[in-house]
């Protein structure tokens, strides 16, 4: 249960502080410095309006999260990418989301707008998602991801695929 609360949490407060206009506690700005970008069902995407980077660390678990926006704040679609749930602080490595152990540590959420429709990796195949940092200091994080990702609502499956994926971006200070 903690790991289902902890998932809907850090989306909400990474949303929350990507519209606080000081570009949700990292030092990237909307003028799309760093990188987050994904080709999702074939089309390339550039999440370029308000990039943010963050550490997270909440009671015992650990987490680092990448985001934007692909447009105007309401229009543009916005993706997350999250590691966490972990125990001790993230370092550089893959991460997976399959369900093949006990932490659900690779998390890839995108929200289609205006209307907002949540699409998730939610580790049930081919719901699927793997995060690879290749590089983490205390100022920035590189890496790439890529999974499937699915919208289960009003009875119909709606999964799209991402792939490409890559960020580099910088932590406030």
């Amino acid at each position: 249960m903690k790991k289902i609360i902890y998932f809907f949490i850090l989306p909400a407060i990474l949303v929350a502080c990507s519209k606080s206009g000081n570009s949700g506690g990292s030092n990237n700005n909307n003028n799309g410095d760093g990188v987050l970008s994904a080709t999702i069902d074939g089309t390339n995407y550039n999440f370029t309006v308000y990039p943010t980077a963050v550490h997270v660390h909440t009671g015992s678990l650990y987490s680092v999260a990448f985001s934007g926006y692909s447009g105007p704040i309401g229009t543009g679609n916005y993706l997350e990418v999250i590691v966490g749930n972990e125990p001790a602080p993230i370092v550089a490595g893959t991460y997976y989301n399959n369900y093949v152990s006990s932490n659900l540590n690779a998390f890839i959420d995108y929200f289609t707008m205006p209307n907002s429709v949540a699409f998730i990796a939610t580790g049930v195949s081919p719901d699927t998602s793997t995060v690879t940092i290749t590089t983490l200091t205390s100022d920035s994080a590189k890496g790439t991801f890529s999974g499937n990702v699915t919208n289960n609502s009003s009875g119909s499956t709606i999964t799209h695929v991402v792939t490409n994926g890559k960020f580099s971006l910088k932590f406030s200070s």
